[in-house]
């Protein structure tokens, strides 16, 4: 299974960063590689609450149901990538107070099938999976401090996010 880590310090208090976290619907607003995303359920936040997101540099989409929610703190969420061989694919997010600064952190996880082939494509996918990740959380970090939506036009200083 990968696993990839990013972590941002962001310039707002926690209730501010969870303001634009807890956005589930609005993402698209937030991530400079999402064209769009749409609540599929009624239900807005909390367990169960779902999207859809549409991705625009890999041309695909992704259902999104939320699996753990902490108000304030964070959330879970199982994502199916559609047209990608991807399972198990699950997303983190958590805000923590550190040194005094509002820290979010974002766990990607998924796994590919197909044994050693899935490896070597994951391996393939790495570096596109692992901007596509920094891009997401310098994309809240930007939306949380200026209120300006960010899209895929949006200059992002991706080296403010840590990822492992």
């Amino acid at each position: 299974m990968a696993t990839m880590t990013a972590r941002t310090t962001i310039d707002a208090t926690p209730e501010r960063v969870w303001e634009v976290l807890s956005d589930f619907g609005g993402i698209s607003q937030a991530a400079p590689h999402l064209t769009g995303s749409v609540l599929t359920t009624e239900q807005t936040t909390g367990v169960g609450a779902a999207r859809h997101c549409d991705i625009a540099m890999m041309g695909r989409s992704t259902e999104e149901v939320v699996t753990r929610w902490e108000e304030g703190r964070g959330y879970s969420v199982d994502v199916k990538m559609n047209g990608v061989p991807m399972r198990d694919a699950r997303a983190d997010f958590d805000i923590s107070i550190e040194d005094g600064g509002t820290v979010l952190t974002g766990v990607m996880s998924y796994e590919m099938p197909f044994g050693p082939i899935g490896r070597a494509m994951e391996r393939m996918g790495s570096p596109r999976m692992s901007r596509l990740w920094s891009g997401m959380l310098a994309g809240f970090k930007e939306r949380a401090e200026t209120g300006r939506d960010v899209d895929a036009q949006t200059t992002l200083p991706l080296e403010v996010v840590r990822v492992a």
